[in-house]
């Protein structure tokens, strides 16, 4: 009895001495707007913690309402890089190199005197996009499970793959020279001509809300 009695006397010191997990947590709400300022529902905002736990897990996120707006409350004290998107009205995913690579970051912080942020993101420029139709040079017939890697010709570093692509309209940068290169499994890899407006070769030039439609045709690998 003695031992039960001390040990819950010392959870109870423990208690009094340790704050709540809660306390070491603060809110990020986030607005989104387009370049006219008008309110953007459905967009996804990414809050990219720099440093701390979040970073190898889950990384916390949250949709906008129908007032463009979106809150987290169960987030970590630190400095936090946010990012939104809206694929399925061009608004691409700015967290990704092959979009952000030359876009000014925005962040934001909380902390135990600051708990609470409150940000405005505005859409960028909508992006442009292809459609890719992937088939067997001598067959024409539809390849399965196609891969792709996009490449800005000027920032190679940037470049983003994409497996499995269930659909195939893709989005890319924008005013950007863009080399596109697909590859299937027993297939040689084989690479988008050259485009008129492209001043790099094998390179893809398009413009915002512009989407263009290529047939890529693999030959297959010799066994």
């Amino acid at each position: 009895m003695k031992n039960s009695i001390f040990i819950l006397g010392a959870l109870a010191i423990v208690s009094l001495i340790s704050p709540p997990a809660e306390a070491d947590v603060g809110t990020i709400s986030a607005k989104v707007v387009d370049q006219s300022g008008n309110l953007v529902a459905g967009a996804k905002v990414w809050m990219f913690i720099i440093g701390g736990k979040s970073q190898a897990g889950v990384i916390p996120d949250c949709v906008t309402d129908e007032t463009g707006t979106c809150t987290r409350a169960d987030l970590e004290f630190g400095k936090y890089h946010l990012t939104a998107m809206k694929e399925d009205e061009g608004y691409p995913d700015l967290s990704l190199n092959l979009f952000g690579h030359d876009k000014k970051r925005l962040f934001t912080e909380i902390s135990a005197q600051t708990p609470i942020a409150s940000v405005v993101i505005t859409l960028g420029t909508k992006a442009a996009a292809v459609i890719l139709n992937v088939v067997d040079a001598i067959t024409d017939k539809p390849i399965p499970n196609p891969h792709f890697k996009l490449t800005p010709a000027e920032h190679p570093e940037a470049f983003l793959g994409i497996g499995a692509h269930k659909d195939p309209k893709i989005l890319i940068p924008q005013d950007e020279d863009i080399i596109i290169e697909v590859t299937a499994d027993g297939y040689k890899p084989a690479r988008v001509e050259t485009q008129p407006e492209a001043t790099h070769a094998n390179a893809v030039h398009l413009h915002s809300e512009e989407e263009r439609e290529f047939t890529v045709r693999l030959q297959r690998q010799q066994p």
